[in-house]
């Protein structure tokens, strides 16, 4: 895909669903940005964190070893003060950088870490059905599966556990994708038909069980765990205090990595600084580029290039390089985790491509 096909603003490209441009080539979703509102600051934050604080700490943090969770964790120990404690949600998929990073943080913050193991075979038998469904229409759908929810349940009984109420999140607007139609199951039944359409409804089924299953596991709510909904599970207004640490201090990317690497020790191989964290990734990433004509990391990237975070040129670079390499990755991932004998058609490659 060339330069002229995308926002000349951004690198959102033309095939983007639902997107239009104007007559400078800028897509709509820069013609009408606005920056974020100005943070709350540091004393309303630390005020927001102690209001639910308990005898023994003062809040949760959730951490994946990315490089937001694990900038929460530093800024409540060393700048708030805060007695943090830090919780794990270990997936099965999580890489060996990101398990890295967790383990130095709270060594080298002073924070305990309570780490909550997945049933991996029934999360593999999960994405197993993910990779059947590619087979099927083309773009694996549910990927994340129940990860955001997961998270949340470990986090609020981390919070039970303890007597506290503060959970504080390292998530940013910035990096936030929302959940857009084609990236869901309603966009996979509208590009599926036919006999095609029959046979879809078999892994998604399986996957709907699965996800159940696992989210009854965890102690879900029922009226949560068993409904075809995926979206994550709320959190309990009365019981639980969520805070979003960049809802009160500016997002600063590469600042904010430069500390960790400086203070933390913390890093993300191959050159990245992004979603480096969890193997599933290059899953997402493809079915967006599919899907959408960019990849999900490029989509954040648009929002980076209009908050001023970097360049269209650095952008372009590392999304080209990206659509290179999305295939290789893939191709790497299901055979690690054994699910090759699902079929790699839906990544369309050629037999030589793929090699033994």
């Amino acid at each position: 895909m060339t330069t002229r096909d995308r926002c000349t603003n951004c690198i959102l490209p033309r095939t983007f669903p639902g997107v239009s441009f104007d007559h400078s080539g800028a897509c709509d979703l820069c013609s009408s940005y606005t920056p974020p509102p100005p943070p709350l600051g540091k004393e309303a934050l630390l005020e927001a964190i102690l209001a639910g604080k308990g005898a023994s700490f003062d809040c949760v943090v959730p951490i994946s070893g990315g490089k937001d969770s694990s900038y929460a964790l530093y800024y409540a120990v060393k700048e708030l003060g805060v007695r943090a404690i830090a919780v794990n949600y270990d997936s099965g998929f999580q890489s060996d950088q990101a398990v890295r990073n967790i383990k130095n943080a709270c060594q080298i913050l002073g924070v305990p870490l309570r780490i909550y193991t997945a049933d991996f075979p029934r999360r593999r038998a999960l994405i197993g059905e993910v990779i059947r469904i590619a087979q099927i229409c083309g773009i694996p759908c549910g990927v994340c599966g129940n990860c955001e929810t997961n998270i949340r349940t470990v986090s609020i009984q981390v919070a039970k556990t303890y007597g506290l109420r503060t959970i504080l999140f390292g998530d940013s607007q910035a990096e936030n994708v929302g959940s857009p139609t084609f990236a869901g199951l309603r966009g996979v039944v509208s590009r599926t038909s036919g006999l095609d359409l029959l046979r879809l409804s078999i892994p998604v089924v399986k996957y709907a069980a699965i996800a159940a299953r696992e989210r009854g596991s965890l102690g879900v709510p029922a009226r949560y765990a068993y409904t075809p909904s995926m979206t994550p599970v709320p959190f309990p207004a009365k019981r639980v205090n969520v805070v979003h640490l960049f809802d009160y201090i500016r997002w600063e990317m590469i600042e904010k990595v430069a500390v960790l690497a400086r203070e933390l020790g913390w890093g993300a191989g191959d050159d990245k600084i992004d979603r480096f964290d969890c193997l599933l990734h290059p899953l997402d990433n493809f079915k967006w580029l599919k899907a959408a004509g960019i990849t999900k990391d490029g989509f954040v990237y648009c929002n980076w290039i209009r908050s001023g975070t970097i360049t269209r040129e650095k952008a372009l670079a590392m999304e080209e390089r990206l659509e290179k390499t999305i295939q290789h990755e893939c191709v790497e991932f299901v055979r690690r985790f054994g699910l090759a004998a699902q079929g790699l058609d839906w990544l369309e490659l050629d037999p030589a491509q793929i090699g033994g």
